[in-house]
């Protein structure tokens, strides 16, 4: 509960778990009632809070449903009785959802925890500098040439800074196997490559998995430069009907 400015307090409308409000309701009545020790200035306090939580959306049921005595609370249950809770899932809440999702999982006797699906904190607060992309490692990348007219395009893996892997594809090699990208621009005048354009597709630390990503991308894109056989790992065309399609740029 956080109370932004005098009597302002969770909306009742907005889009969290119905026992958040109650709790808005139990936690201000308990502290009035803790804290006031004249009767007359809690019961003025009572009506200040309902009044002002009435402005804020809460109806006359919320009310009676969060102050009401525990042991009221309490109805008989018609299920059997269960033994301790196998275990307990905290799920990201979404309103109409979450609450029949936990129904569920409590004939199963599981116990449900809800957590915001996007807080402020998540939207405003990036204590760390963003990476330049250039610096990162570990990478499955594709380059496409900046031609307008060309849709050439390259996807490779490296361990290496990115800055580093895209300096070797832009120059020469003392061998014939220059990279496809070096041979591209040099037979077609005018077109070229960017590292601020080249798109990382995903990351993967392990040099094997690594590969088997990059050849799930070649398979999704199928990039025009990729050279035949290049790849560390080929990939069975069974997987074909699971691969997502290309996200559009």
């Amino acid at each position: 509960m956080i109370k932004k400015e005098k009597d302002q307090y969770l909306d009742f409308e907005s889009h969290h778990p119905l026992e958040q409000k109650l709790g808005v309701i139990r936690t201000l009545f308990h502290r009035a009632d803790t804290i006031i020790t004249s009767e007359e200035a809690r019961s003025n306090e009572h009506k200040h809070l309902k009044s002002t939580l009435n402005k804020c959306g809460y109806k006359t049921w919320t009310f009676n449903k969060a102050l009401k005595p525990s042991d009221e609370s309490k109805k008989p249950s018609k299920r059997k009785p269960l033994t301790k809770r196998k275990a307990n899932i905290t799920i990201p809440y979404i309103k109409g959802v979450s609450e029949k999702l936990r129904r569920i999982l409590q004939n199963f006797n599981i116990g449900t925890n809800f957590k915001p699906y996007s807080t402020l904190r998540q939207k405003l607060l990036h204590p760390k500098d963003r990476v330049h992309k250039g610096v990162k490692a570990d990478v499955i990348y594709r380059l496409k040439c900046e031609e307008p007219q060309c849709n050439n395009t390259y996807i490779g893996e490296t361990s290496q800074p990115l800055k580093e892997r895209y300096k070797q594809h832009c120059r020469a090699t003392t061998s014939k196997y220059s990279s496809a990208i070096y041979h591209h621009t040099q037979q077609n005048q005018g077109h070229s490559f960017s590292l601020g354009t080249t798109d990382i597709l995903d990351r993967e630390p392990r040099w094997f998995e690594r590969g088997v990503r990059e050849a799930i991308y070649e398979r999704i894109y199928n990039p025009t430069l990729n050279r035949k056989g290049g790849l560390r790992v080929e990939l069975s065309s069974t997987w074909d009907p699971a691969l997502p399609p290309p996200k559009k740029q």
